[in-house]
């Protein structure tokens, strides 16, 4: 059924979410499309969390690496990001529409946007036996009337053919919004905040997220599903910032 809709969708003409010019099937335009994309560039982004290479006293043995130096000196709990495009301008007032005015159909153009990252990256990426949306807080919840990650990662899985598993990945309790916070109270707040409420036997998780900013979140998340018996985390984000 989802190929068949995408086949449907890949004939209608529409507006380009961002310009208003032509576009087909409630994708960007060329012109926009090659600003907004994360174009994965190795001499630039750091392999593993796709965040810029940034050197402040380069080494011998950080010259030459393809990772930056917070992923060389502590490694994290997922073994790669994969980002669908920059979460800088014009593209964040993408997300944003998304995220405050409800454009639930801005999440396929998300999820494909990512998905073709993913499909140019296969070789390096392990076989996914689920995708695990970040859940939302209850007031963000109530406020949006969605959880933009779980939005996300429903038109992801009928792109990708992964199944969707909203049940392995669960909030213990109710933390301020992490976008008032600075990074320290971030690490604190979010402290055993997710669980896995299942155990895992193995198998490696497609780990969903709308923005990675930190990758804090990212972390706990990641964390909670590696201690439920999961092999491995790939976090797959629809937008990456530039700046770690």
């Amino acid at each position: 059924m989802y190929s068949i809709r995408e086949q449907i969708r890949r004939i209608l003409g529409s507006e380009c979410p961002l310009c208003g010019l032509q576009a087909q099937g409630g994708d960007l335009c060329a012109p926009c499309e090659s600003v907004v994309r994360f174009d994965y560039q190795a001499d630039r982004d750091c392999r593993r969390c796709w965040g810029h290479l940034m050197r402040e006293r380069p080494s011998e043995e950080t010259a030459t690496s393809t990772l930056c130096d917070a992923c060389l000196t502590q490694p994290h709990f997922y073994t790669r990001v994969v980002a669908g495009m920059h979460f800088t301008v014009p593209g964040d007032r993408l997300m944003r529409a998304f995220k405050t005015q409800g454009r639930l159909t801005d999440a396929g153009l998300f999820a494909r946007l990512l998905w073709r990252n993913m499909k140019n990256f296969d070789a390096d990426i392990p076989t996914l036996q689920a995708l695990v949306p970040i859940p939302s807080g209850r007031e963000a919840m109530l406020q949006r009337g969605q959880n933009p990650a779980g939005e996300i990662a429903r038109e992801l899985a009928g792109l990708s053919g992964v199944p969707l598993k909203r049940g392995l990945l669960a909030r213990t309790r109710e933390v301020s919004r992490q976008k008032t916070l600075g990074w320290h109270a971030r690490q604190n707040s979010t402290q055993g905040l997710y669980v896995c409420p299942v155990p895992l036997w193995g198998g490696w998780v497609g780990l969903v997220d709308d923005v990675l900013t930190t990758g804090i979140t990212l972390e706990r998340a990641s964390e909670a599903l590696l201690r439920a018996g999961a092999e491995g985390v790939v976090a797959l984000v629809a937008a990456r910032t530039l700046a770690k």
